[in-house]
């Protein structure tokens, strides 16, 4: 059951990010932003969910399969 819930919650974000991620970059273009800045911003925000990604897999395979912290640190690095 908890499995099932990481991966709804994997799901549930990644489908946001999907949904969220052109949106912004209308949003940048109507404020008068470059291009090349809303390339740079979309790559350090990918570059960003991948470093994070990777840090928050090992801490929760190093502290063993705890749903609440996972969610924790996910929630922690959703808001940064």
């Amino acid at each position: 059951m908890n499995q099932l819930r990481v991966k709804v919650h994997a799901l549930v974000n990644s489908f946001a990010n999907s949904i969220a991620s052109p949106l912004i970059s209308y949003n940048v273009t109507a404020a008068g932003a470059s291009n090349i800045l809303i390339g740079f911003v979309q790559s350090i925000s990918t570059l960003a969910s991948g470093a994070a990604q990777l840090v928050g897999g090992r801490v929760v395979d190093r502290l063993g399969r705890r749903l609440k912290l996972a969610m924790i640190l996910s929630g922690v690095v959703g808001v940064l």
